[in-house]
């Protein structure tokens, strides 16, 4: 079967040189502007929600303990389908999240059809889960039992949904590709509201009780240097002059907006921050690496890592949560790419050594899930044939097809760069993408 075609995310500094091209319009401030996409019709039935009851907002995930999701494909044609899949960690495989017995899973009577699995976001939420699925060139979220069945449409935007809070009651969401509007989404159904309009290029990085947190990156400087022709290229503006940085938290209740840090960053840094426990953790975008910790009241501190000397040179790239209050600090140069477990209290660094090769480079093994004293790994990018095509001036193209490999690793393992890998059971037929 071939490998269904998915975006990888790019990198941080594309992202930051794209971002850049754009001014920042507005401040934080309560929005009046109504929220795009629209909600199903009133009268629609809806089934109850798991948890009515409104509480702290929380930063929703593909998983939990127990495993995560995660979208499949099927069928041996050069068009596979793409399904709903579910990935135990105590069985160690995965499985079409169908509730139907002997559903053949090949058309849109099986409740874990999607339409265009290489845009799909899953999110556990409860009991249940929240999807979206491309339809009609729209982006459709919905709310399901935990196997799939019983789906109910929630919304339908013309834009992709990345990110979602919820506080068992609603969904928080950003809306709008351009400012974007931080909208709130009733989990039983309803209209979506504008709860406020937010400043160009704002994204949302976590939850603090009743607050999201955001994150605004602002390349406007740069632009506005090299269209002033102070520099020869946009990426030598980018370069000298960098990308403005803010994380606010903003209550979605009243609108009100506490400053938590903003700094200036002209590497790949920048968007290496991460909100966890109450805290705003964020790299220096330069070599040699600094942790910079912040806490919900805007205290701060700065921690170095005890990092070899070998990787003092290496630019710090992304940061992740760890295991056992410790952080996944990835170090990247020309040639190579370095992580490290760090102790954001101590500083204590111990290197993890286990990696991949894609591209012909040797980057860390991405860690998908963390549960039961194991993580789940991609620890392998491996061919899987040949595609012949004909052009149109008659020629035969070749192109390889690739597929990637997933374990369960026990933590003990990982920590101590020890293969031992359990790979994921896949049924007959079945190609798994997780992200």
């Amino acid at each position: 079967m071939k490998r269904p075609e998915y975006a990888r995310p790019i990198s941080r500094r594309a992202a930051a040189l794209a971002a850049a091209l754009a001014l920042a319009l507005c401040a934080c401030a309560p929005g009046q502007t109504p929220a795009p996409g629209s909600s199903p019709a009133a009268g629609a039935e809806s089934p109850a929600a798991a948890e009515p009851a409104a509480g702290e907002l929380q930063l929703l995930s593909p998983g939990n303990e127990q495993g995560r999701y995660a979208i499949g494909y099927a069928g041996s044609g050069p068009q596979p389908y793409s399904l709903l899949c579910w990935v135990d960690y105590a069985a160690a495989a995965a499985a079409v999240l169908c509730s139907q017995p002997n559903c053949t899973h090949d058309s849109d009577a099986c409740t874990a059809w999607l339409q265009d699995g290489s845009t799909a976001q899953v999110w556990a939420q409860g009991d249940g889960l929240l999807f979206t699925d491309l339809e009609d060139g729209n982006f459709v979220l919905y709310r399901a039992d935990a196997d799939g069945s019983n789906r109910f449409p929630l919304l339908t935007s013309p834009d992709p949904i990345q990110t979602l809070l919820c506080d068992g009651a609603a969904l928080y969401y950003l809306a709008g590709t351009g400012q974007p509007t931080l909208c709130r989404l009733p989990l039983s159904g309803g209209e979506a509201q504008a709860a406020a309009v937010l400043p160009q290029g704002t994204q949302l990085l976590g939850a603090a009780g009743r607050c999201a947190v955001l994150l605004q990156s602002d390349g406007s400087a740069a632009e506005q240097a090299f269209q002033a022709g102070e520099y020869a290229s946009y990426s030598d503006a980018f370069a000298a002059v960098g990308m403005q940085f803010r994380v606010w938290l903003q209550d979605v209740d009243t609108g009100a907006c506490t400053e938590l840090a903003a700094w200036t960053d002209t590497g790949d840094g920048g968007y290496a921050c991460l909100w966890q426990g109450d805290t705003l953790y964020r790299l220096s975008g330069t070599a040699p690496a600094v942790l910079l910790c912040t806490g919900r009241t805007g205290a701060a501190r700065t921690v170095t890592p005890a990092l070899p000397a070998d990787a003092a040179a290496l630019t710090p790239t992304s940061l992740q949560e760890g295991m056992d209050g410790r952080l996944f600090v990835t170090l990247s140069g020309e040639s190579e790419s370095r992580r490290f477990a760090v102790d954001p209290a101590t500083g204590d660094a111990q290197e993890l050594p286990l990696t991949l090769v894609t591209n012909g480079r040797s980057i860390p093994v991405p860690v998908l899930g963390q549960g039961g004293g194991r993580l789940l790994v991609e620890y392998a990018i491996q061919p899987d044939g040949t595609d012949w095509d004909t052009r149109s001036d008659g020629t035969i193209s070749e192109t390889e097809r690739y597929i990637s490999r997933y374990a369960l690793i026990p933590a003990e393992d990982f920590l101590s760069g020890q293969p031992a890998y359990q790979d994921i059971a896949l049924a007959e037929n079945l190609l798994l993408v997780l992200q």
